[in-house]
């Protein structure tokens, strides 16, 4: 997948399993480096409240991992920072 982005996942002491869980099912839910699926519906698949999901994304965020990717000031997904020789 992503290696260099797994990598520093994998060594990130501050994610937990809530936000393990939000980052897998935007990987899951990717195409060309961006996850289009709202937090109303991850919350849905991976039966945890929005609010909670809110919190994982902004700690993503801040720990570098997504970046929030808008259009005409609209949130319309997540962006992975990931070079093209990092896709396998």
């Amino acid at each position: 997948m992503y290696k260099d982005l797994l990598e520093s996942v994998a060594a990130n002491r501050n994610l937990q399993g809530t936000d393990l869980r939000v980052l897998l099912m935007l990987m899951a839910n990717t195409q060309f480096a961006t996850a289009e699926i709202s937090q109303k519906e991850i919350s849905k698949k991976i039966g945890i409240e929005s609010s909670h999901v809110s919190r994982c994304i902004r700690k993503l965020t801040e720990n570098g991992i997504i970046t929030k990717k808008h259009t005409a000031g609209k949130l319309v997904g997540y962006r992975f920072p990931i070079e093209e020789s990092d896709q396998v």
